[in-house]
């Protein structure tokens, strides 16, 4: 019998196509820090950066690219404080003038006298006085429905990163249809870590859940005495020896495989401390710049701070946050720093990025030297071989970077009364910081740049310090 000379299907490469890789999927993988991640980075934004966003769309936008920032950059603390600037900004009406009256005397000549000008003599016109009560009609109905985008920019910025860190499969549970919510679907994932699918299964098994019901339904068994069902995603509700209230987040740690594995709730800093993950943020809201480091969360009576996911101490937030916070595991025995140990602020009165960077950097970075024996075996043996190696050490347990609203900081330092006492002015904020810089360097091609610009331009020349 001839042999079979048909040719056999030729296997490839599912990560190549055509002998090129593939670039219709992302490439990048999640990377723990080996032996865990001691250290913290925070950032604290104004929530007057959503006031001056005109129209609900653009808020939600300008939102979910604070969040998108904050996640490529791996921040573990948002603070959203109020410096004082968003208190009249939020309630004034977007375009009264109308987009007919701006360039309705384009050709007037700058000598000319402008007869449709409004001296303060003259009354408003019926078309800006009708404008103006629709506004007003507007804000009395947001207030109404809770929508709080301009009544309320603090609580809308907060609202939003709490529900866009949140796994899209625990959101139904820990947030309620809400107007501020409304067109926040249309923004991208923030695709983290801890947002897992049905199938994903990260190294050290942990995983981020929501606890339901001792009963869900008439007939249902429920959970055994002293324990509780948790939705984690997974085809099934997971089980856990403790009894926590329903509607809670908690973190898991699963132990043995898959399809049999059993869940413990642990620390939420568990998968950073422990597994060395990038786990998400946690958002807190401030009164007031001051309120920033005063309010910190990190003690030395409680390790596990910040992380625990009920993102706001405000009454008002709290009904638009995750609920309720993440049931925690056995606190972790060794106390960290109490508060922030170092704190950047950013300005474009500040000091140069780059000098300062490169002097920090070399600061904490240690190099050793190793001489190897000489190797009998080798041509030459009385040759050895010298090697170098650089290792930089972060020396923060807890880094804070602030950035300032469209005023600056200058401005939230002036309407900050517990600075003032403090002797604490706008000229004189950078005091409050151990080191106050301007990651743009003068070199800007526009006059202004924007919070949400700052906040990607800012992490991306710092990121040195922590990644």
């Amino acid at each position: 019998m001839a042999p079979d000379k048909s040719k056999k299907r030729k296997r490839t490469d599912p990560s190549t196509h055509n002998g090129a890789p593939h670039t219709s999927k992302p490439s990048a993988s999640f990377r723990p820090t080996p032996g865990g991640r001691r250290y913290t980075v925070s950032v604290a934004l104004p929530g007057s950066v959503i006031a001056n966003a005109q129209t609900h769309d653009l808020k939600t936008q300008l939102a979910g690219q604070i969040a998108r920032a904050l996640t490529v950059f791996r921040i573990d603390e948002i603070i959203i404080y109020d410096d004082g600037t968003a208190l009249n900004q939020g309630a004034k009406p977007p375009n009264l003038d109308g987009p007919s009256d701006k360039n309705k005397n384009n050709n007037r000549k700058p000598w000319q006298h402008d007869s449709n000008r409004r001296t303060e003599h003259q009354p408003m016109d019926e078309e800006k006085s009708a404008r103006l009560q629709k506004f007003k009609q507007r804000l009395e109905e947001d207030q109404k429905s809770g929508y709080t985008g301009w009544t309320d920019p603090s609580n809308f910025l907060v609202h939003i990163l709490s529900f866009l860190e949140t796994p899209q499969y625990l959101r139904r549970t820990l947030f309620a249809v809400h107007p501020n919510l409304k067109t926040s679907g249309s923004l991208p994932s923030l695709d983290a870590p801890h947002h897992l699918r049905e199938d994903e299964w990260v190294a050290g098994a942990y995983r981020e859940g929501v606890t339901l019901p001792k009963r869900r339904a008439e007939g249902d068994a429920g959970a055994k005495e002293g324990h509780t069902l948790v939705e984690a995603g997974l085809s099934a509700p997971v089980e856990i020896p403790v009894d926590v209230p329903a509607h809670t987040r908690v973190t898991l740690k699963f132990k043995g495989q898959y399809a049999a594995a059993r869940a413990e709730a642990v620390d939420p800093q568990s998968p950073r401390r422990e597994g060395g993950f990038y786990w998400g943020y946690s958002v807190r809201r401030a009164e007031s710049l001051s309120a920033v480091f005063t309010e910190c969360p990190f003690t030395s009576e409680s390790a596990s701070s910040p992380g625990e996911h009920d993102d706001d101490d405000d009454d008002d937030a709290d009904d638009n946050d995750n609920n309720s916070g993440k049931a925690n595991g056995e606190d972790d025995a060794s106390a960290e720093p109490e508060g922030y140990d170092y704190c950047i602020g950013t300005s474009e009165r500040g000091t140069t990025l780059r000098p300062w960077l490169s002097k920090f950097l070399s600061e904490n970075t240690t190099t050793s030297t190793f001489t190897k024996p000489p190797n009998p075996a080798t041509p030459n043996p009385k040759k050895r071989k010298t090697t170098t190696t650089s290792e930089y050490k972060p020396p923060f347990s807890h880094l804070l970077v602030t950035f300032g609203g469209p005023a600056g900081l200058e401005a939230a330092a002036a309407n900050d009364a517990s600075l003032k006492e403090r002797g604490v002015a706008g000229g004189n904020v950078a005091d409050v910081f151990d080191a106050y810089v301007d990651f743009l360097e003068g070199g800007q091609g526009s006059r202004t740049v924007r919070t949400e610009e700052a906040v990607w331009c800012g992490l991306m020349g710092l990121r040195g310090l922590w990644m």
